[in-house]
């Protein structure tokens, strides 16, 4: 009878802790599931289509002036100055512009990536194409040193002449060598 009752005990103190360990694994798996989200607080809008495009000049120029009014300025009569920036700053524009053409061209034609209104970061599609290997990981990482050093002028930043010079004496074998992968 005592070694009944002991083995029911047992049983009981067995099953007991299983669900202790269980919930133990459920509470860990809980407090360590960190998951990378992003969840940026601005988005930043798909371009209009082109006949969306009159619609939107209107609004934006209803804005414009709305924006002037409520600083009590008038809006300039005459036709504002052409838009200009700096040789330096055109030439990196145009450095980042054509890797970035160069590896979309890449993408889409071997078709890696699913078609999307929005097109996909520039250093994720270099690294699709490493993966892939189509490029090599040496030039997967030209390209983003590359891009990241173009990439302040094209944000408005300032740049260094030694950016420039940089971006001149390797940009174009960059793009070059970009172009001539079928």
């Amino acid at each position: 009878m005592l070694g009944i009752t002991l083995k029911q005990e047992a049983e009981e103190l067995r099953k007991f802790v299983a669900a202790q360990l269980t919930d133990i694994r459920t509470e860990v798996r809980n407090a360590v599931d960190v998951r990378t989200t992003f969840s940026p607080h601005i988005t930043i809008p798909a371009p209009a289509t082109d006949s969306q495009l009159p619609e939107l000049e209107a609004r934006i120029k209803a804005a414009v002036s709305g924006a002037f009014a409520s600083h009590g300025l008038k809006p300039p009569v005459a036709t504002p100055p052409a838009l200009r920036v700096s040789d330096d700053v055109s030439f990196l524009f145009a450095t980042r512009y054509h890797i970035e053409q160069e590896i979309r061209r890449i993408v889409s034609s071997r078709e890696l990536t699913p078609a999307s209104r929005r097109p996909l970061p520039i250093f994720q599609l270099s690294r699709m194409l490493a993966e892939a290997g189509l490029i090599e990981p040496g030039l997967e990482h030209a390209i983003r040193e590359v891009y990241a050093v173009c990439s302040p002028a094209v944000h408005g930043e300032s740049v260094s002449d030694a950016q420039v010079a940089f971006a001149k004496d390797v940009g174009p074998e960059l793009v070059a060598a970009l172009r001539a992968i079928s």
